[in-house]
């Protein structure tokens, strides 16, 4: 009889991890019991290294870190002993910070130590020694999947060739003022942020009972953050009452304690914080904190070559909106595709790319290009139909080849899947500031006062200042516009829209003289032959109104 799947892909793992080398870790007052599961382990083909080996005058903790450092898996035998042992507690931090750690149980009452609880145990209860208990064969099964490819170290290796998500936690907040247990608004805010960061997908944000867990929180932050396997922190605290409340919050790498992000949320007017509100101000500019951080460990990702870095790679490098960064970030997601051609990310990434030389000016054939942005971004929606990521860059590309409602329509998708992005909020500039509707223009203006007026590191703000250029243009006030054009030029020179913006502006407000010196000093040439901003500027307007607002002052220059 054949041998099931099951029995094959066992033996297969077996055979692959003979070579394996595996560290036992016990309490002296256990060593009755060692001896047989050395014999056991070692039948099963793997390496075992116990302190029976230390040679005589060998020094103790030498050979003891180089044996942990060789080991590719560290055995754990947890006893009512070994849980007080400080050289087992230590050789358990080795294992666990590694991702190496498999523990055994000894007893089924035991009160194992933190983090090492939230690492399944297998039960050696009322193990005599002898080699037909069940447990034995789950500890090897653990081992296993520890040490082979198609277990946890298999698991890491994929990881780190496709999207791996930062763990966050999100720790209750200090009460500076009180000297009993803490206000209720320390545990109910870092809780609904707890609720909110969870929507974003970049992110795997670690639960409440995780977070919030009592043995944690007298630890020092680093400590923590091993405990959790935690890439950062948040952390807060409360002073104050009334109108002269305070909260603080603070983001904090893991590894390091360092702080990388701060803000301050206090009352509103009515001098009432509110939790729900001061949770989602929390999440919304951390939005931007996280998506700036993603973006700078894509870089290392992108030369390894894994097909999600070296998307998020392009992106960041989109952001230039220069000919070449347009080029580069092209060839950026064809270069993921062709590593993972399924990539609805890399399919979105070279449509918004297209998108971008349309709205630069630099496509060739106005038609072509809007066909294959177009393209390009069914492809990849129909691969990553509800990616909120995926749904923004969307509605990017519908808003530059004319399909405004659509663009409108899947972003608004976006905003249901991740209310805290607030780099799809500013996309909506795209869709709603082209146009002359009150209505269109009364909403982005909400969006973009309360976008810039925080968020100041997020990747997005030239582009928001641009679309606050083109509201105020739709909307005719040509002074408000050059200001948020100069604004947009300023943190962005490559963005040609904003120079336009900037020119139509002063030929709109009678400045003739000074919007051809503009011009002139303008290092995109927007005067050079063969491109029709008229024709550009109809495609991405929502209503022919907007694109006359948009482009009379460019006529009167002869570049429209």
């Amino acid at each position: 009889m054949a041998p099931s799947n099951r029995t094959e892909g066992r033996d297969l793992v077996t055979a692959e991890s003979r070579s394996a080398k595996l560290f036992v870790s016990y309490a002296s007052d256990d060593r009755r019991l060692i001896a047989p599961l050395v014999d056991f382990l070692r039948a099963q083909g793997w390496e075992v290294w116990w302190d029976r080996q230390l040679d005589v005058g060998e020094a103790f903790d030498r050979r003891i870190e180089k044996e942990l450092a060789a080991a590719d898996c560290v055995v754990v035998v947890w006893s009512r002993t070994s849980v007080a042992s400080n050289w087992v507690l230590s050789e358990a931090m080795a294992g666990f910070e590694a991702n190496r750690l498999v523990p055994v149980a000894l007893d089924a009452r035991l009160s194992i130590p933190l983090p090492f609880n939230r690492v399944h145990a297998a039960s050696l209860v009322d193990w005599t020694g002898t080699p037909d208990h069940p447990g034995l064969e789950e500890l090897a099964e653990g081992i296993r999947a520890t040490i082979s490819t198609l277990g946890m170290r298999g698991i890491l290796a994929r990881e780190s060739s496709s999207e791996r998500k930062a763990v966050v936690a999100v720790l209750p907040f200090d009460d500076l003022d009180s000297a009993g247990a803490a206000r209720p608004v320390c545990s109910i805010v870092p809780n609904k942020l707890i609720s909110a960061l969870g929507h974003f997908p970049g992110l795997d944000t670690l639960s409440r009972r995780a977070s919030f867990d009592a043995g944690l929180q007298s630890l020092e932050i680093r400590a923590i953050a091993r405990a959790l396997r935690a890439d950062f922190v948040v952390t807060g605290s409360v002073s104050g009452t009334g109108n002269e409340m305070v909260l603080g919050v603070e983001l904090i790498e893991g590894e390091t304690g360092r702080q990388t992000w701060s803000m301050t949320v206090t009352p509103d007017g009515s001098g009432v914080l509110e939790p729900d509100t001061a949770a989602a101000d929390i999440a919304r500019a951390l939005s931007g904190e996280f998506l700036r951080l993603r973006r700078a460990s894509a870089q290392d990702g992108a030369a390894r070559g894994d097909s999600w870095s070296v998307v998020e790679a392009g992106r960041q490098t989109l952001l230039q909106s220069s000919s070449n960064a347009i080029v580069a970030a092209k060839l950026e997601a064809q270069r993921a595709l062709a590593l993972a051609p399924g990539n609805g990310h890399a399919h979105a990434l070279l449509a918004s790319a297209i998108a971008e030389e349309i709205v630069n000016g630099y496509a060739c054939d106005l038609d072509l290009a809007r066909n294959e942005a177009l393209k390009e971004v069914e492809r990849a929606l129909v691969l990553c139909s509800d990616d909120p990521v995926v749904l923004k860059y969307a509605g990017h590309v519908y808003a530059i080849c004319g399909e405004h409602e659509q663009g409108e329509r899947v972003l608004r998708r976006a905003l249901e899947l991740n209310l805290y992005d607030e780099g799809t909020y500013g996309y909506l500039g795209w869709v709603l500031a082209p146009s002359t509707s009150p209505v269109h223009l009364a909403e982005i203006k909400t969006v973009l006062d309360r976008l810039l007026a925080g968020a100041r590191k997020h990747p997005g703000r030239p582009f928001w200042f641009l679309h606050r250029a083109v509201a105020l243009s739709c909307g005719g006030d040509f002074e408000g516009a050059l200001a948020a054009a100069r604004d947009a030029v300023n943190f962005s020179p490559s963005l040609t829209l904003a120079w336009l913006h900037a020119v139509n502006a002063l030929a709109q407000l009678g400045r003739i003289d000074e919007a051809r010196a503009l011009v002139n000093r303008c290092p995109l040439d927007i005067a050079r032959t063969g491109v029709s901003w008229a024709n550009l500027v109809r495609l991405i307007s929502r209503d022919e109104a907007a694109a006359e607002l948009r482009t009379a002052g460019l006529r009167q220059l002869g570049l429209a």
